[in-house]
């Protein structure tokens, strides 16, 4: 890794941490984190009711298709990392695409077996895509005195989500109608894609001229 020495801010206002410039695209990438946990766990949580209800899958077989699904995950993590330095920004919102549009097959063709296992393998890889392109995002946008904060409150907000989630699934749809959760978080990762659109926007906004690396410009 090459050596970094962070710049010493200027005493005064400017360095105070609660009048930083990156916190307002933090705190939208976190409301989408919260958003992006609570959508996987609301439905995660009840995909074998999904796989043996909703899809009329046999128990035997749904042990397999979670092992592509997690599989599937193992290969998004890979790609994400060819993926954050290169495409950081058109990356983090096809990821979230890419969860609605699992969500939604997964919703409106329980039936059909193609597509409920090309819906666990988008699905699977978004997810694993997803974590180190959002940490990555974050490190982007923070700032020297918000870094730390951004690196511990991601915790936080996937925690909440994670806490919220799968609450939330049980009143929707739980068991007896899990696909109403899939609709319901494909409509959440709908969301937390327009505020990750709306955090860069923040970003380039507030942020000091050359601060926010970016490499989409010359590459998207």
């Amino acid at each position: 890794m090459p050596r970094y020495q962070p710049a010493t801010p200027p005493r005064g206002k400017g360095n105070r941490l609660w009048g930083d410039p990156s916190l307002p695209a933090l705190a939208a990438f976190g409301v989408a984190a919260i958003l992006i946990a609570a959508a996987q766990f609301a439905s995660f949580t009840y995909i074998r009711p999904y796989l043996e209800t909703s899809a009329s899958i046999d128990a035997q077989w749904a042990a397999g298709l979670l092992f592509v699904y997690g599989a599937a995950g193992m290969v998004g993590v890979i790609i994400a990392g060819f993926l954050a330095d290169r495409f950081p920004r058109s990356s983090f919102a096809m990821t979230l695409m890419l969860f609605a549009v699992a969500f939604a097959t997964l919703a409106i063709a329980p039936g059909t077996l193609w597509a409920v296992v090309a819906g666990l393998v988008v699905w699977g890889f978004a997810l694993g895509a997803i974590f180190p392109l959002l940490q990555t995002t974050l490190m982007r946008v923070a700032t020297d005195n918000t870094r730390t904060l951004a690196g511990a409150g991601i915790v936080v907000f996937f925690n909440v989500g994670i806490a919220v989630g799968p609450w939330f699934g049980g009143l929707l749809g739980g068991e007896t109608a899990p696909t109403v959760n899939m609709a319901a978080s494909a409509v959440a990762m709908l969301v937390a894609a327009a505020l990750g659109v709306v955090g860069f926007l923040l970003a380039r906004r507030d942020l000091p001229r050359g601060h926010l690396a970016d490499p989409d410009a010359a590459t998207d």
